[in-house]
């Protein structure tokens, strides 16, 4: 894997699943949508001990 600065032709090439980092946070994101010129990103945490988390919204079914 060759990380490296973008520019815009990179932009326009990453797909949904594509992993970037931002690089004055140094935190790395997931590409979850694409629309005309932008994107949507999110960050993913491992969550393993629930002492430290709180459940804003449930999700039911």
């Amino acid at each position: 894997m060759k990380v490296r600065p973008m520019d815009q032709a990179d932009i326009a090439e990453l797909r949904i699943g594509s992993i970037i980092r931002n690089r004055g946070s140094g935190d790395a994101m997931v590409v979850v949508s694409r629309r005309s010129g932008s994107m949507t990103a999110i960050r993913a945490t491992e969550v393993t001990n629930p002492d430290e988390w709180l459940v804003i919204e449930p999700v039911t079914q």
